[in-house]
């Protein structure tokens, strides 16, 4: 009787050859695994593969390790605001016509009848500050909470306005560079455009002149130790926070982009925003750089204010 390891089997049995190299291969392979088990999972090196899944891991993993936020010590939300107050007057000298569509409440429409202001037009896809006549009468609707009757606002010139300005140093007539300006309200919802508002993750370049701005957003810590998110403003270094509001459920809203551009011509950045909030309040700001002080790259230059609900 022949054996499988026998020289007569594997010279003349063709099953013993076949029983004889799988044996080998099975013997060879336990040696392998023997010896990687002499290796840690710390030891081995990753594939490619592998490399580029541990660099690309998914989002919902947490961290092993807390990652610190990008600003600490900032100050509390309410000290914040209050480094830019405004005056009433000043208040008084700007007011918004594009997003209001020129319909007032009777006390919000400051303006009178025969005044003067200086007026960003639209007119065929180009900018203009031109000075305006205003007017204004009263229509006997009112289509905003409470009592008041509804104010129309117009001018004696052509085009579409988006804010009226007086009493405000640098800024004159003539072509406005613009990097952006918003689609009205309307517009968005008939043609359904992908714009929302400034919230988390936000991040959007700008260019003036041979100049780019990075606008986002970001978060921090304040002196208390509490989130806030942030807007930041970017350009050549340098970076300026303009908002600061309350973090919940990990997702914060700072509000929504209007216009950007060179408003007073100095080849730098202005803005035109507005800031969330749950109320139905309107509270535009206009962010000048002629007004910017020392590190920083723009400044308050002017705001318009409505009620709520």
């Amino acid at each position: 009787m022949l054996t499988p390891f026998s020289d007569d089997s594997r010279e003349g049995d063709p099953m013993c050859r076949i029983l004889i190299c799988l044996m080998t291969s099975l013997s060879t392979l336990s040696f392998g695994i023997w010896v990687g088990s002499l290796h840690t999972d710390s030891d081995r090196i990753p594939s490619d593969v592998e490399a580029e899944a541990l660099m690309t891991a998914p989002a919902g993993v947490p961290p092993k390790e807390e990652a610190a936020l990008e600003f600490e010590g900032l100050p509390e939300i309410e000290d914040f605001y209050n480094t830019q107050a405004y005056s009433e007057s000043e208040a008084e000298n700007f007011v918004d016509l594009f997003e209001t569509e020129g319909l007032y409440r009777e006390s919000e429409v400051v303006a009178k009848s025969g005044q003067w202001w200086l007026t960003l037009f639209v007119r065929n896809g180009v900018f203009e500050l031109d000075y305006a006549t205003a007017r204004v009468r009263k229509l006997g609707t009112a289509s905003y909470p409470g009592d008041e009757i509804d104010v129309r606002r117009s001018f004696n010139r052509p085009g579409k306005p988006v804010f009226s300005l007086k009493n405000i140093k640098g800024l004159t007539e003539g072509k406005v560079e613009t990097a952006y300006h918003r689609p009205s309200q309307d517009e968005i919802h008939n043609r359904n455009l992908p714009i929302g508002s400034i919230e988390q993750g936000y991040d959007r370049w700008f260019e003036i002149g041979e100049s780019y701005y990075r606008l986002r957003t970001s978060t921090g810590y304040t002196k208390t130790g509490k989130e806030v998110g942030v807007l930041v403003l970017e350009h050549n270094g340098s970076k300026q926070i303009l908002r600061q509001v309350w973090v919940e459920d990990n997702h914060f809203i700072v509000g929504t982009l209007y216009w950007a551009g060179d408003l007073d011509r100095d080849g730098k950045l202005d803005l035109y925003l507005d800031e969330f909030n749950e109320k139905g309040y309107f509270h535009p700001i206009l962010y000048l750089s002629s007004k910017a002080s020392e590190g920083h790259l723009v400044g308050y230059g002017a705001s318009f204010h409505t009620a709520g609900c």
